[in-house]
């Protein structure tokens, strides 16, 4: 089981729950992300995000991708299968003589190159993006899929660590909405993920209290 921490319920959202805009960014949001604060290493990669996504005075923050840990991580239970495959090949080659053990060993080989090469293209193509007014989860090798959510929708939050993500330094921040999406807006496997939910808590602070003072 995934341990949850961090967890962050959001004051004051019963005066705001349901809402979908938010005021202009404040100042210091703006102010922070021409900074070189913005630009330090949860920022590592900003990504080229297209014109319309984004609403005229929005800032982003942080552009994202997931840890490269994503990789092996997404495409492990294929390529143990085709481990053991290839380990019992001498086994399989005797209960179906069809198949040689050369051709059972050629066939995991390729079954795991293939979905590395699907794993790779799903961390390339996944991206996550924070703004002075919403977070988004960008994913899809062949169809963009965009799950949008405003900063003022979002009720609580927590940073989940399964035992090998905290090994490696990675885990998944998880959002609740008030109104519950149909996509999963979840950022998996992202490096440093405490600091990043920080710097998500601390834009939907500002968010809100723009909204008190709208």
């Amino acid at each position: 089981m995934p341990r949850v921490r961090d967890r962050f319920p959001l004051p004051g959202m019963s005066a705001i729950e349901g809402s979908s805009s938010a005021a202009s960014a404040p100042s210091h949001v703006e102010d922070l992300a021409n900074s070189g604060d913005a630009r330090h290493a949860l920022t590592a990669e900003r990504l080229s995000l297209p014109a319309d996504l984004l609403d005229g005075g929005e800032v982003v923050i942080l552009a994202l991708k997931p840890s490269l840990w994503f990789v092996p991580l997404d495409a492990l239970k294929w390529v143990m299968a085709s481990v053991l495959a290839a380990a019992g090949s001498a086994w399989l080659a005797d209960a179906v003589p069809q198949l040689s053990q050369t051709l059972i060993i050629q066939m995991a080989a390729i079954l795991a190159g293939v979905r590395s090469c699907v794993a790779l293209l799903r961390w390339a193509t996944r991206h996550y993006v924070l703004t002075n007014r919403r977070i988004m989860r960008i994913r899809g090798v062949l169809r963009p899929d965009i799950c949008v959510c405003p900063l003022l929708s979002i009720q609580n939050s927590c940073v989940a660590e399964a035992a090998h993500e905290r090994l490696l330094q990675i885990g998944t921040i998880r959002f609740g909405l008030a109104t519950p999406e149909t996509s999963d807006p979840s950022w998996y496997e992202i490096a440093r993920p405490h600091e990043v939910h920080a710097e998500i808590r601390r834009a939907i602070r500002q968010a809100i209290d723009s909204h008190s003072h709208a």
